[in-house]
C-alpha cells in the first residue's frame, strides 16, 4: 500500500481522511503490538536467566532484581542466607 497525494491532485473527501485516519491508527496498534511482544519477550528471557542462576546458586544479592508479581527476591535472600 502507498499512501501519497490523490492521482488527481483533488483534495482528501470526509471519506478518504477517514480511511487514511484509520490506516494509520491501525498502523499504530501494530507497532505497539510489536514492541510489547519485544518487551514480553526480552522479560521472558531475563526471568528464565535469573532462575538458571538461583537454580545454580550463583546469584549475589547485587544481582538480585524485582519482577513484579513474583516471589523471586525473597527466593533469592533465602537461598543466599
Amino acid at each position: 500500500m502507498s499512501l501519497g497525494p490523490k492521482r488527481s491532485e483533488e483534495p482528501f473527501s470526509p471519506t478518504d481522511l477517514r480511511l487514511l485516519s484509520s490506516v494509520a491508527a491501525q498502523t499504530g496498534l501494530a507497532l505497539e503490538n510489536g514492541r510489547l511482544t519485544e518487551a514480553i519477550k526480552e522479560e521472558a528471557r531475563a526471568r528464565e536467566k535469573h532462575q538458571r542462576e538461583l537454580e545454580l546458586g550463583r546469584c549475589s544479592r547485587r544481582s538480585t532484581r524485582w519482577f513484579p508479581g513474583s516471589i523471586m527476591r525473597a527466593r533469592a535472600a533465602r537461598h543466599l542466607e
